[in-house]
């Protein structure tokens, strides 16, 4: 079994970092779904941003690359892909792109169907509120356990080519900058608890 140095790039440390700024975004969706649901108005244009951030930041960037690399890495060391935690994660990836597509829909009617934005919004949030915290708390360490270091150094090099060249430093800036902005005007959620094993450096 292997450990992480806490020294070394660790790929678990990006997704983790990652995390955070997803959970941001759920913060908005949820403050807007409760608008809707208190009987109160929202700006259309901030709901379609989160919904483009939840399409690419969220699920092209950051679940891309735990579909693509990191579980398939796991899968390698012996996690069954079909009956496996991995598995359980790409369902959940899949409820949730169904959520985002809902709301998308929803936005797009003439005219907008904001209860159904606001009732997908909120079993997203729920959705990946919990997705997360099995991801920080069981998946990450196991994956640290299971990956010896030249496996974490490839899986490192491989996220940081997605980000810059594949998914493009520049929009991968801009699902950030968009996160930043909408919690300028929406607040910032509160800090969450420590991860599990899996980023003992983590803040």
């Amino acid at each position: 079994m292997h450990s992480a140095d806490c020294d070394e790039p660790r790929p678990t440390k990006m997704l983790f970092d990652e995390h955070r700024v997803i959970e941001r975004v759920l913060h908005v969706l949820d403050k807007l779904a409760r608008n809707v649901r208190d009987g109160g108005a929202i700006d259309t244009a901030d709901a379609a941003d989160v919904v483009d951030f939840l399409a690419n930041f969220a699920d092209r960037c950051h679940h891309g690359k735990e579909e693509a690399e990191l579980f398939p890495a796991m899968e390698r060391c012996g996690v069954p892909r079909d009956v496996g935690p991995t598995a359980v994660m790409r369902a959940e990836h899949d409820e949730g792109r169904a959520h985002v597509r809902a709301m998308r829909a929803a936005l797009e009617a003439q005219p907008a169907d904001f209860a159904t934005f606001a009732r997908r919004g909120s079993g997203f949030v729920h959705l990946l509120r919990d997705h997360i915290m099995k991801e920080d708390q069981v998946l990450f360490p196991m994956a640290e356990q299971m990956l010896d270091t030249a496996a974490r150094e490839q899986l490192v090099a491989i996220f940081r080519r997605i980000n810059d060249h594949d998914i493009g430093a520049e929009e991968y800036a801009r699902g950030r900058a968009i996160a930043d902005r909408l919690t300028a005007t929406y607040g910032e959620p509160d800090a969450p608890a420590g991860p599990g094993g899996a980023s003992c450096c983590a803040p």
